[in-house]
């Protein structure tokens, strides 16, 4: 499966103020209601995606008679939804598809009405995509609720988007020049890109288009799972240095994977060459490799973290976890540890980028906030976009709905765009 991902409204975003924090309370008190996220009041530009989801080679290689067969009828008949239907080709890194017609699909893979006719197999390159959803605002990586809607005229054929969507192994991500494929069968504990990540590579494309990355000699990403937000890093600005940290042990194959890289063990650290950045992947608490880094002597210019935001009581160590298979830093600990100890691990004039959620700012991460800033450091919200809150712990776990929404939250209620559960996310940078 292929999902691209396009802001539409890039120049806007680069040309937009963002919201400078100077007296946290003013922030604090704009903060939307948890029932009310996507609701929130405008502090930062608000990015658009245009987003398409393609079935690709592992999806459409069925024989006829199979599910694919329905979804490749349909695509031929100009119904897959509305208008929209078609086969692209995927060329140069998969960016710019180019629309294939009938003809040219005949010319390349022999597929017609006739072949679907005789039931021959028909089998599909890697780089031939058949568009089965297009949102022009897209709020999370695979909305069901929305591309369910695409489907009105044909249930039937939605069953079998859907069932292919939820099988779906393997996920190209492609948004600007930055591309991850991750293959689940061979990475199943790898996190895969999500709505956060697509933010916050796009907030480092507004930074860097502002002149704010140009002086970036060593970096970090704490978590970085696939790798997409390091490799983002590594295109945009080429920092000599460019660790990843992170508690999974299996994600450096993945990420390496993404830079193509053969890594060689250096003691603790596993380490690979990318044209000019030396890429050193540390396995374990992202934080505690941090400063021990930082120890021994190196000081970071900036570190990049998508972080667990939502507060969740109760859960302060891994032992409180370690049975749902859950990060140990799930709640604000890590957020709040990076925010209090800033100068433990920055170089003079580092920064710290994060997405942070409304549901985010409980009392202790405000105190942080609030004695950080009187200490000299300054918050800045790039850009703000409010989304369902997709966790499927979450989603079972009445006592962490009514702690995130409110004792009076009632399952179900409120439903904005299919989904009850929102919040606002904020991408945001602290400096000095």
């Amino acid at each position: 499966m292929i999902i691209t991902m396009d802001p539409v409204n890039y120049e806007a975003l680069v040309g937009s103020r963002s919201y400078k924090v100077e007296d946290a309370d003013e922030f604090f008190s704009n903060l939307p209601k948890p029932w009310r996220a996507y609701k929130a009041k405008l502090l930062a530009p608000v990015p658009r995606f245009s987003q398409k989801v393609y079935f690709q080679s592992e999806e459409l290689k069925m024989s006829i008679g199979s599910r694919g067969s329905k979804i490749i009828s349909n695509a031929l008949d100009g119904n897959l939804f509305s208008d929209k239907s078609a086969f692209y080709l995927f060329e140069d890194f998969m960016h710019q598809p180019k629309n294939l017609e009938l003809d040219d699909l005949e010319t390349m893979i022999g597929i017609s009405h006739e072949v679907l006719a005789k039931q021959k197999p028909v089998f599909f390159q890697n780089n031939i995509g058949l568009i089965v959803s297009s949102l022009d605002d897209a709020i999370l990586m695979t909305d069901e609720e929305r591309m369910h809607e695409q489907y009105k005229a044909n249930p039937e054929l939605w069953r079998v988007v859907f069932n292919e969507v939820k099988a779906s192994q393997t996920r190209l991500n492609v948004m600007q020049e930055n591309v991850t494929f991750i293959d689940n069968k061979r990475h199943p504990t790898v996190w895969s890109r999500s709505i956060d990540t697509e933010i916050y590579i796009l907030t480092l494309e507004v930074l860097k288009k502002r002149g704010l990355l140009d002086n970036i000699k060593v970096a970090a990403e704490i978590g970085y799972a696939s790798g997409s937000i390091m490799h983002s890093a590594k295109r945009l600005f080429s920092p000599e240095r460019l660790y990843g940290f992170d508690i999974n042990d299996k994600a450096k194959y993945c990420a390496s994977e993404l830079f193509k890289l053969h890594l060689n063990n250096e003691k603790e650290d596993y380490v690979g060459i990318a044209d000019n950045t030396k890429i050193i992947f540390r396995d374990g608490d992202g934080y505690e490799s941090l400063l021990r880094k930082a120890k021994e002597g190196e000081r970071f210019d900036l570190v990049m973290i998508n972080p667990p935001y939502l507060p969740r009581s109760g859960v302060t160590k891994h032992s409180d976890v370690q049975d749902k298979n859950e990060n140990h830093y799930e709640g604000i600990k890590l957020i709040r540890d990076l925010i209090d100890n800033f100068d433990d691990y920055m170089s003079e004039k580092g920064e710290l980028i994060m997405i942070l959620s409304n549901h985010s700012f409980v009392p202790e991460l405000k105190e942080s906030i609030m004695n950080a800033l009187k200490n000299g450091l300054k918050m800045e919200v790039i850009m703000q976009k409010a989304v369902p809150l997709k966790i499927d712990d979450l989603s079972t776990d009445l006592d962490w709905q009514r702690e995130l929404m409110g004792n009076d939250f009632i399952p179900g209620s409120n439903i904005h765009k299919g989904y009850s559960l929102w919040q606002n996310l904020y991408s945001v940078r602290f400096y000095k």
